[in-house]
């Protein structure tokens, strides 16, 4: 019986070798929409932007409208003679996610939305109360594997490092399978793991969630969830907006990489290039701005920005301002480099919609900026498919 167990795990194997991935949209029946993902995740919250403290979701690939999901194959004691993914860590670095559980694609947030100063202001504390991964796991050898969350330091650059301190970790240790049907694929495989550090960082301290799955047999299979923005071909030609996640993937494996750059297309940037963005390991956190939060509603609020994602037809962007003004709307990337003015001219004190024409803009994912005047920028996100 061991050694047909083993005949198919070297199976196994070689296809996720060969393919690097195993498709989670073509799991079949194993199709949970991203909805029903999201669903799972059992707590409320809420954004004041008049206080200093907000409680939300910091969930990259929520805030990233990831619709394409594949499993990872992962073991943290793979090396190069396994080529196969044997770290995964997302770093919270950015204020982006999420405040309704049961809607988070259509309530997503970011720092711009709340006010910050920049993404995470220097005086950001963030209180960690719960921790998810959607992982899979089958256990064919009865031997204990275990399954570990860790809170960890990150280096000068602000990624997971080799040399990174355990600041707070928690585990499980099981002989049996954890999915539920005892299958790393198929039907309810999927499993949300919890974990609730309670954990407060240190002013500014960017901390990484990272994943720790040690089969020392190397005879079961674990996987974790990592998603995309679907291109329409089963893949993606775009980096993440948010790029918070670290894997370890050959070649070669001792280098910890960001996600954006990794993937099995050849050449580089072709369909699939980036299908392993955001793994799905998301916070419950309450984030604490104690040096204040610049206002920048005190003369101007945009209310909205629709259709979101916009077409060629174009996208009304909403805003009031309190005193008359020069009103600029500007195109920036993802980075918040400056691409080209929108829209420009004065504009009466009350609310406004302005439309704008976006048939010479591409597909892709950008910002929008509006000032008033000399006043603070309000930058949001905007996703144009035609």
């Amino acid at each position: 019986m061991k050694k047909n167990y083993l005949f198919f795990s070297l199976l196994v194997f070689f296809t996720t070798h060969v393919l690097c991935q195993v498709p989670y949209k073509n799991l079949s029946p194993y199709q949970i929409a991203f909805q029903e993902v999201m669903a799972k995740k059992k707590a409320a919250s809420s954004v004041n932007p008049q206080r200093e403290t907000y409680d939300l979701f910091l969930d990259y690939s929520a805030a990233n409208f990831d619709d394409l999901f594949y499993v990872w194959q992962f073991n943290t004691y793979f090396d190069n003679s396994d080529t196969n993914l044997n770290f995964a860590c997302v770093v919270l670095d950015q204020i982006a996610g999420y405040t309704d559980p049961a809607d988070p694609i259509s309530t997503w947030i970011d720092w711009t939305v709340l006010g910050l100063s920049d993404a995470f202001p220097s005086s950001t504390t963030l209180l960690i109360d719960s921790v998810y991964a959607y992982v899979t796991h089958e256990n064919n050898s009865g031997q204990d594997d275990t399954l570990k969350l860790q809170i960890i330091t990150t280096d000068t650059t602000g990624a997971p490092s080799a040399s990174s301190t355990v600041l707070w970790e928690e585990m499980d240790v099981s002989n049996t399978s954890i999915s539920p049907s005892g299958n790393w694929v198929g039907t309810d495989a999927g499993v949300i793991l919890q974990y609730g550090p309670q954990y407060t960082t240190t002013a500014g301290q960017k901390v990484g969630l990272n994943f720790i799955y040690l089969d020392p047999s190397k005879m079961d299979t674990a996987s974790i969830l990592g998603g995309s923005v679907n291109n329409g071909l089963g893949g993606t030609d775009s980096k993440s907006v948010y790029e918070n996640s670290y894997m370890r993937y050959p070649p070669p494996i001792p280098d910890i990489t960001p996600n954006t750059v990794v993937g099995y297309g050849n050449p580089p940037g072709t369909d699939g290039w980036f299908e392993a963005q955001n793994w799905a390991i998301w916070a419950k956190v309450t984030v604490n701005v104690p040096v204040g939060i610049e206002d920048n509603f005190k003369n101007l609020a945009v209310h909205n920005i629709f259709p979101n994602p916009a077409t060629g037809d174009g996208v009304h962007v909403l805003f009031g301002i309190n005193e008359p003004s020069d009103i600029t709307i500007d195109l920036q990337d993802v980075s918040g480099r400056y691409i080209r003015p929108l829209q420009s001219g004065f504009a009466a004190a009350g609310s406004h919609n302005q439309l704008i024409d976006l048939s010479d803009v591409s597909s892709g994912i950008y910002l929008i900026s509006v000032k008033a005047g000399k006043g603070t920028p309000i930058v949001s996100k905007l996703i144009v498919a035609k």
